[in-house]
């Protein structure tokens, strides 16, 4: 079992498959003692507790010192059981070995479960593409199919922009100042670097012909929540709301109609230089 450090954490990572992490991990190797730990066995343990609450495909479960959700299917099956201590600091996830694309599943559920160790720690992760403009991070985000990564590469192909995190880099707001950070969980190309870099700007894309704008207050905080990794704690609510407004009042976020083109990432990167 190797240490990674990972967000300023220290964390253990006992993974089973190596597809996902294969050349996407090494570089955050640390010698230093783990303080978190995540685990894969690839078996279904007995759970002799009391299910504590209940959904179609979940089932909770808790004792003095862990918390469990069960995944189900749809014959009440064991897929997969997700132990948490309490304290977020050790996740232990067992796997169904009878399922399909295991190392897809597992790198899925380590994502998972690193964004809410993360969430509670002081992160947002938001779901989009990051890249590195002058040691500043700008991020792009969309739903799913838009054409945040292809952007992202655009603007890495033909400017040699370093892409940071290509699928959930991590906000956290540090002495007035929101930083980007970055981690091996970023999608199933697994874009990366080990960073971490001040905001310079996050842009709202939306298909349509290379138009920017700034955008309204409220629109923006609506675009933030359907994009980051939506916290369950008040007190990460309230980070989460510190984090927008300042975006918002720093000029920080902008609205990007752009095509699937060479010309969005110019009319991107013309932007870039007189604003950053």
């Amino acid at each position: 079992m190797n240490v990674y450090k990972l967000i300023g954490l220290n964390v253990a990572i006992n993974y089973q498959f190596n597809l996902f992490y294969k050349k996407n991990i090494d570089n955050y190797k640390t010698d230093e003692e783990p303080t978190h730990f995540i685990n894969t066995f690839l078996y279904i343990p007995k759970i002799d507790l009391p299910i504590v609450k209940q959904t179609r495909k979940k089932r909770f479960y808790e004792d003095n010192l862990f918390d469990y959700v069960s995944f189900v299917d749809d014959k009440n099956n064991i897929l997969n059981i997700i132990k948490r201590k309490k304290d977020f600091k050790q996740y232990d996830i067992y796997i169904n070995p009878t399922q399909e694309n295991l190392a897809g599943l597992e790198y899925t559920i380590h994502q998972m479960v690193f964004m809410e160790m993360a969430l509670n720690h002081g992160f947002i992760p938001i779901h989009s593409s990051a890249f590195n403009y002058k040691d500043k991070a700008v991020l792009i985000t969309a739903p799913s199919g838009v054409g945040k990564s292809t952007l992202s590469n655009r603007m890495h192909k033909l400017y040699n922009l370093d892409i940071i995190n290509d699928d959930k880099p991590l906000l956290r707001l540090e002495n007035d100042n929101i930083y980007v950070y970055s981690s091996p969980f970023s999608g199933k190309e697994a874009k990366n670097i080990n960073t971490f870099l001040p905001l310079g700007l996050i842009v709202f894309l939306k298909r349509g012909e290379n138009k920017l704008k700034f955008i309204h207050e409220k629109e923006a905080i609506n675009e933030l929540v359907k994009n980051v990794f939506r916290p369950n704690e008040n007190d990460l609510w309230d980070l989460f709301i510190d984090i927008a407004n300042r975006t918002i009042s720093e000029e920080k976020i902008i609205q990007f109609e752009a095509s699937n083109s060479d010309e969005a990432a110019q009319t991107l990167y013309t932007y870039l230089k007189e604003k950053l």
